[in-house]
Order: C-alpha cells, then structure tokens, then sequence
C-alpha cells in the first residue's frame, strides 16, 4: 500500500479510539465531506462542520477495513463500523468511500453508506 492508503489506515484507527481531533489530523482544513440519504446527507466542508455532523449522528466506533486501493492521489476503502446514534440505537453498517487527497491530507471523502439502514434506525423510516 502506499502513503495515502496508509494515512487511510491511521485515519480508522484514530476514529476506533473516539479520538475526534486524532482523526481531525489527517484531514485538511478545507476538506469537503459529500453523504447521500435522509438522515445526514448532504455535503459539510471544513473541520468545524465535520465535528458538527459527527455530534449530530452519534459515536462511530468499531471501524473495520475490509478492502483498500490507491490510485496515485485517490483512495477507495470498504470497511465496516458500528454506530452509536445519539437516540441510544446501535447497527453495524458497510461503507464504501472514495477519498481524495492534496499534500498528504484528506481534501474530499464521498461516503456511499446504507442510507435506508440510517434512516431506520434514526426512525425516519
């Protein structure tokens, strides 16, 4: 793997430990993070909206990388989390992201979650 796939890694690890501003190092202060569905789609850009929309959602926590590829400043990554939602539900989920990358740090993440299993567990289904 090369550098960005393994900043990818140490991005996951950080986020295992509940460590916000751990993971926050990796990403870049104008990074752009895009999600689709009910639930919290839409696209949050910079530090500050990133923490915001992890506060909203809940406790991520379990993360478990599954497959990983990097193609010059382009990482995908499919792993898997557990999800804590601020309502006291809990589910696993599959992820895959497309995370791009400028000068070492996450610059854009687009993030294709199960929307529906969210939107479930939120009660907005």
């Amino acid at each position: 793997m090369g550098k960005n796939a393994d900043t990818v890694r140490k991005f996951v690890e950080a986020a295992n430990k509940g460590n916000i501003q751990g993971f926050l190092q990796y990403v870049d202060d104008n990074v752009s993070m895009e999600f689709g569905g009910s639930v919290f789609g839409g696209t949050y850009r910079g530090k500050k909206a990133v923490i915001e929309l992890l506060q909203k959602i809940g406790q991520l926590s379990n993360v478990r990388v599954k497959n990983i590829l990097e193609s010059g400043e382009t990482v995908v990554a499919e792993w898997t989390t557990t999800w804590k939602l601020t309502n006291g539900k809990q589910f696993d989920n599959r992820v895959a992201n497309i995370i791009e990358f400028s000068g070492g740090k996450i610059v854009n993440l687009r993030g294709y979650d199960d929307t529906e299993q969210f939107a479930r567990a939120a009660g907005k289904l």
